[in-house]
């Protein structure tokens, strides 16, 4: 063998050697996150681990709320039309799934001592399967997080406030309606009530002008959002408590691409905001004051 088959030979033998001690670093480092992942998975409490439910019940001193899926759309059993914001019960189902504990009681006080005896909320699912999970949330311990118990078992546990907090009544699951249409340009406007003066006002040609006026008005209507439900279906008394029966000001948007909507504005709550509806079939919103602000600057209302 010449000097230059030798040099090759052993070129390759070191690669071998290095391919060697590559794959048994490899393997152990791949083992020590195996070991490192079944410790951690060691230490975890499960409160719940329910897949994929069906069904949701959630009963309060106060309330009531049940909700099922079907076809993949959550609905409230109440009434069916409700409009239930989707994600923010699918939330839930998806947090029941590994609900995990952030400390779990030893030899603790007697369960009324962490507000079992007046639960704060019990909670109900049930999933296609049969199998269902039945929590008692208790009080809200020092650090924020709250007890929780499975029914029917003695374990108690603390899990983070972010699924307690989900439940503030039914309509923290509305669906709140868009103001804009999406992807609509504002063309055309019509402002009459109180607030508007006698002759109303009109606005005409925003979507092709850049006057700050026009941009003024597009700036402030896009911007409207509405922050929550105040009264889904209101009847005649509430709509007259929140200044909705003669509204102080209607506002009237025709859109560029042929579609329209009508923003009605009533009085202000305690807090200073907006009752606010879409149309005059709609729920009763409220509309933040800095919102209105703006759009009433944006129509020449001081």
């Amino acid at each position: 063998m010449n000097k230059k088959s030798r040099t090759l030979v052993i070129l390759l033998a070191v690669l071998v050697v290095f391919a060697a001690l590559y794959a048994l670093l490899r393997y152990i480092s791949t083992q020590k996150e195996q070991e490192e992942e079944a410790s951690i998975q060691a230490g975890i409490t499960y409160v719940s681990q329910l897949e994929d439910a069906t069904s949701l019940s959630y009963h309060s001193e106060d309330e009531d709320l049940s909700f099922t899926l079907n076809n993949g759309v959550w609905s409230y059993d109440a009434d069916p039309d409700f409009p239930l914001d989707q994600s923010k019960v699918g939330l839930i189902a998806s947090a029941l799934k590994n609900l995990t504990a952030t400390r779990t009681l030893e030899n603790g006080e007697d369960s009324s001592a962490y507000g079992f005896d007046a639960p704060s909320f019990t909670l109900e699912a049930k999933n296609a399967a049969g199998d269902t999970l039945t929590l008692v949330v208790g009080s809200m311990a020092s650090n924020g997080d709250y007890y929780v118990m499975r029914e029917g078992e003695e374990g108690i546990y603390t899990i983070s406030s972010s699924l307690p907090q989900q439940f503030t009544g039914l309509y923290s699951f509305y669906s709140l309606p868009v103001i804009p249409y999406s992807g609509c340009t504002a063309d055309t406007v019509n402002a009459t009530g109180s607030l508007a003066g006698g002759s109303g006002i009109s606005l005409s040609g925003l979507a092709e002008s850049d006057s700050d006026e026009a941009s003024a008005f597009k700036s402030a209507w896009t911007s409207l959002a509405f922050d929550s439900c105040f009264a889904y279906h209101p009847d005649e008394a509430t709509l007259s408590q929140c200044g909705l029966a003669t509204p102080a000001l209607s506002v009237e948007v025709s859109y560029a691409e042929g579609a329209a909507s009508t923003l009605l504005i009533g009085a202000q709550n305690d807090a200073g905001d907006y009752y606010a509806r879409l149309g005059t079939d709609g729920d009763i919103c409220i509309l933040p004051q800095l919102q209105v602000t703006s759009l009433l600057s944006a129509l020449g209302i001081s």
